[in-house]
C-alpha cells in the first residue's frame, strides 16, 4: 500500500528549483524534528530515474523543478534507508475538463475566474509518493518535501487515499505542516499509534548513533 500527496501550482516562478525544494524541506524538517526534541541535522538528496529504470541521472540543482513523464524524481535523507518517489504531470496532456477537476479538487476554495486562470497556465502538477515499509524519517521527509513545493508554487496540497486526515484538504504547506506527523493531531487512534511509534522509532534509532 502506498500514499500520495498531490500538489496543485498557482504559480510557477524562477524560485522554484531543486535546490530552493531541498533547502525549504530541509529547514521545516529540522525544525519538526527539534521540536519532537530529536536534534538532529539531515541532508536531502535528488536524482532523476527513468520509469522503466533505463536510466539514472544527476540533477543540476539550479535547475527548474520540472522532469518528463517518462521519469520519477527519487529523494532521500542522508541518515535513512529508502526514498520518496515523486512525478511532475502536464496536466494540459491529460486533462480534458478543466473545471470540474479544479472545482472538485480544490472544494473548498473560493475559486475566481482569475484563480483558476492562473493555476490552467502553470500546466503542471506534482505528486509524491510514500510506499509501504518506508521509515519514519522517509515517511515523516515526504510531507516536507510536499509542503515546499506547494510553498515555492502558493500551491495547493491534496491526498485521495489518506496520507493524512482530509479533513484538512485543500491545505496550504502551512496547514499541512501545522498537523502533519504530530501525535495529537492525529485523526484517530490508528493514526495517533502509528505517528507515536515512528518518533519513538526515530528517537531510538538515532539515539544510538
Amino acid at each position: 500500500m502506498s500514499t500520495t500527496f498531490n500538489i496543485i501550482p498557482t504559480k510557477i516562478d524562477d524560485s522554484l528549483t531543486f535546490q530552493n525544494v531541498l533547502t525549504l524541506a530541509k529547514q521545516t524538517l529540522e525544525n519538526q524534528l527539534n521540536k519532537l526534541s530529536i536534534d538532529l541535522s539531515v541532508d536531502l538528496s535528488a536524482n532523476i530515474h527513468d520509469n522503466k529504470e533505463v536510466y539514472v541521472k544527476d540533477i543540476n540543482l539550479n535547475s527548474k523543478f520540472i522532469w518528463t513523464d517518462n521519469e520519477y524524481a527519487w529523494f532521500t535523507v542522508d541518515k535513512s534507508n529508502g526514498g520518496t518517489d515523486a512525478y511532475c504531470d502536464k496536466l494540459s496532456e491529460h486533462l480534458s475538463d478543466w473545471d470540474t477537476y479544479i472545482e472538485d479538487t480544490l472544494d473548498n476554495i473560493a475559486i475566481r475566474p482569475q484563480f483558476k486562470q492562473q493555476i490552467i497556465e502553470c500546466e503542471y502538477e506534482w505528486y509524491f509518493r510514500r510506499s509501504a515499509g518506508q521509515s519514519p524519517m522517509m515517511s515523516l521527509a515526504y510531507g516536507h518535501l510536499t509542503a515546499a513545493v506547494a510553498k515555492l508554487t502558493d500551491g495547493y496540497i491534496y491526498t485521495y487515499d489518506g496520507a493524512w486526515h482530509d479533513n484538512i484538504f485543500p491545505a496550504t504547506a502551512e496547514q499541512l505542516l501545522e498537523v502533519y506527523f504530530y501525535p495529537d493531531k492525529a485523526k484517530d487512534a490508528a493514526d495517533f499509534d502509528w505517528v507515536t511509534r515512528c518518533i519513538e522509532g526515530l528517537k531510538s534509532d538515532f539515539a544510538s548513533r
